[in-house]
């Protein structure tokens, strides 16, 4: 049994969009879950079945990490004669947590993780019932029939599990649900171009594994050791994205030419 409240996350306080559910679940409820996920956590770890460039919700990796990873393989791009530029792409998953599809996620334990059927059936039985709490109201109950709970000791494991199969992009980084693609070429148009079809690859992703792409919170750059960049918009599902001179990404500001003046201001 779950208690959500809302906590909110950007824009219009009022609007119900811009508010993030946190479920707050029973102590002996995390106990169990606590025992399931070191064990689950143990076996990943010693078979190596989660992509290194998932940074998000996994012992010895850090925010820190990604972007150093990142900075230094966009540098490399640079360095080459035949990618003299690079297109970073920051992707956003509307309500990803919520929108994990529950029989998708069970049966890539099976396929993609090799569990055995008691295993499933366990993490099967992690079903919930949750309630809404707001201004100390609370709401008549139902089960949840999509997500992960983003309180719980277990959810974020499972959600990890759930998009691995994404970083088959070798080009795509994450942190949990943030991805950051990356691209490259000896033009703009090239580097655009290539990043345009590594975004229309995620979106196919997205759309089987019952996820939305939020084109709204999009956010493309292209990057290069010059300066007055002229790049060409991306277009992707009939939508045109501008140029930006910088991408905040967890916490820090990119801009064009990686010199962090934005994000030192």
């Amino acid at each position: 049994m779950a208690l959500v409240i809302p906590i909110h996350k950007s824009g219009q306080p009022t609007l119900p969009n811009n508010q993030r559910p946190i479920s707050l679940l029973p102590i002996l409820s995390k106990v169990l879950e606590k025992i399931i996920n070191h064990q689950i956590r143990e076996y990943l770890d010693c078979n190596q079945l989660i992509a290194p460039r998932q940074f998000g919700f996994r012992s010895g990796t850090s925010t820190d990490q990604i972007l150093t990873q990142l900075v230094n393989k966009i540098r490399f791009m640079l360095s080459k004669q035949e990618s003299k530029f690079a297109t970073l792409s920051a992707l956003d998953i509307r309500k990803a947590f919520d929108c994990v599809n529950h029989d998708i996620l069970l049966t890539k334990l099976l396929l993609k993780f090799n569990f055995n059927q008691n295993s499933q059936n366990l993490i099967k039985n992690y079903g919930r019932v949750q309630a809404m709490k707001v201004n100390g109201h609370i709401s008549d109950t139902l089960s949840v029939q999509t997500g992960v709970p983003q309180g719980s000791v277990l959810g974020p494991l499972l959600f990890i599990m759930f998009i691995n199969d994404l970083m088959a992009l070798e080009n795509c980084y994450l942190f949990a649900d943030d991805c950051l693609i990356v691209t490259s070429g000896e033009n703009p148009d090239i580097s655009t171009e290539s990043m345009q079809k590594s975004i229309k690859l995620a979106s196919n992703w997205y759309s089987e594994n019952c996820l939305v792409l939020n084109s709204a919170k999009t956010d493309v750059m292209t990057i290069s050791n010059t300066s007055n960049i002229k790049a060409p918009d991306l277009k992707f599902d009939n939508l045109t994205f501008k140029q930006s001179s910088k991408i905040k990404y967890l916490g820090v500001n990119l801009d064009c030419q990686l010199y962090f003046k934005p994000h030192s201001k």
